[in-house]
């Protein structure tokens, strides 16, 4: 079984290799010079601050498509300050003003809402959008309108069908939200609230009854720049520009006073040329998505795959508690996996039973994408690139995953104690949790048993994982 494990790795470490993780695509019209005029921007603010050592800039230089970050352009100390930025330049939900038909034919009446929410934002950003004299900070955005729909849910429908035959309907923590459309997202959450028209009016074109007008790209790309930007409902100049990274690239803690200014210092030191980074999973306003926030959220809702340390996380009622961890050693860089909950013997079963489906499905696919009679049941000529690599890649991420976790868990004890923990059996701080008053709110013990776990994943129904022919 060792020998087994070591050649998937060596396997999945080889199919992984191409895989470089990071940020969403950006557009090669992306005029730089608008960077500039953001950084100045910000300086210029009153009260605000920010470092002459670092800068925005793409990743390679020399390549117009490369995403952008926020790098050191010299040493930083540990502990010092990187940015402030006043909450006066601060994107906020301001209070809306509506224009409404009351159909009584004496024209448009003015409604005003309160700025809170997401859905506010959004109508917030979409007015500095059509704006000719925009703020340096909505022109330093508008550029990722056009990053190709990064987020899984605007994908083709050929992409998504790829990306189902990867997850199924176990990897991806809310499958189902693939196969929503941008209109069930937006429109479903803030129709109502905001007034918008309803959606067969908006889409068909017929805005002589509908209560407002709307560009419908337009709203749309305010949508994706709030769903991948905001710091919860607010976006932040220069800030927002900052990328996503855990463990050892993690390198600043915020020291922000929220209604006064965003700011943030350097956690440690770091090197003239690295990229600075921020955690979208464990930081001061984003607690909301606590322990279990996994390397398959992230994907969903920003589109794409982070790099180590990368956190998988399974809760499934009373069929399945899994929740672990693969990063890089320090001293060798080898894969590794830590187990953050204790494991038991039906998270044994259902990682080996994912893993060989997931190898399976991979020379599939290859076969499918070398044969033009399997590509339309495949769908690989429809298929956008930028689509298919990202699949691909959270494809070896969960291969990788699950040989690296096999085999970290060769000599683990397997023991029931996960179903002893109540519904909160993930939470980093669950002993203290346990010992404190709230332990009254927890349900303890599942029935576990109950639930044939063994005949739900077994690797001889391909009709289970939704394949179209035999494996």
């Amino acid at each position: 079984m060792h020998v087994l494990f070591k050649s998937l790795l060596l396997c999945a470490t080889t199919i992984a290799a191409r895989s470089a993780g990071a940020a969403a695509i950006e557009s090669s019209n992306a005029d730089d010079d608008v960077i500039s005029e953001l950084t100045n921007w910000v300086k210029s603010a009153p009260d605000a601050f920010l470092s002459d050592n670092i800068a925005i800039r793409r990743f390679d230089d020399n390549d117009p498509e490369s995403p952008r970050g926020v790098f050191a352009t010299e040493d930083i100390a540990a502990d010092e300050p990187l940015f402030s930025i006043p909450w006066d330049i601060v994107m906020k939900p301001e209070p809306v003003v509506l224009l409404k038909n009351d159909g009584s034919g004496g024209g448009n009446s003015a409604e005003t809402m309160d700025g809170t929410g997401k859905c506010q934002m959004i109508l917030t950003l979409y007015d500095e959008m059509i704006k000719p004299d925009a703020t340096p900070f909505v022109k330093s955005m508008k550029p990722q309108k056009q990053r190709h729909r990064a987020i899984p849910t605007l994908w083709s429908h050929s992409g998504k069908k790829y990306l189902s035959r990867i997850v199924y309907n176990s990897l991806l923590p809310t499958r189902e939200d693939i196969y929503n459309h941008e209109h069930d997202l937006f429109w479903d959450e803030c129709s109502e609230h905001l007034g918008l028209p309803v959606w067969e009016e908006f889409a068909e074109g017929n805005m002589e009854n509908a209560e407002y007008k709307y560009d419908y790209e337009t709203l749309i790309d305010a949508w994706f720049m709030q769903a991948t930007r905001a710091d919860v409902d607010i976006l932040v100049p220069y800030y927002s520009m900052i990328n996503h990274s855990n463990g050892r690239r993690h390198n600043t803690v915020e020291t922000s006073v929220v209604g006064k200014h965003i700011s943030a210092k350097a956690s440690r030191k770091i090197a003239k040329g690295e990229q600075i980074y921020i955690s979208y999973s464990h930081c001061e306003r984003c607690s909301l998505r606590g322990d279990g926030y996994s390397t398959g959220d992230i994907f969903l809702d920003y589109g794409f795959v982070e790099e180590y340390p990368r956190t998988f996380f399974f809760d499934w009622d009373s069929s399945l508690r899994l929740f672990f961890q693969v990063d890089r050693t320090e001293t060798t860089g080898a894969l590794d996996a830590t187990f953050l909950a204790p494991l038991d013997q039906k998270a044994m079963t259902f990682m080996t039973s994912e893993l060989q489906y997931l190898m399976r499905l991979k020379v599939m696919l290859s076969d499918a994408e070398s044969s033009s009679s399997s590509n339309d049941d495949y769908h690989m000529d429809a298929l956008p690139p930028h689509e298919k690599a990202a699949s691909d890649e959270l494809h070896d991420a969960y291969i990788t995953a699950f040989v690296v976790a096999l085999q970290s868990a060769e000599n683990a004890t397997l023991t029931n104690d996960v179903w002893h923990r109540g519904s909160h059996w993930y939470a980093s701080d669950w002993e203290e949790w346990m010992a404190g008053e709230q332990e009254d709110e927890w349900d303890y013990d599942y029935h576990y048993d109950e639930y044939d776990f063994d005949a739900e994943y077994d690797i001889s129904r391909p009709s289970h994982y939704g394949l179209d022919s035999e494996l």
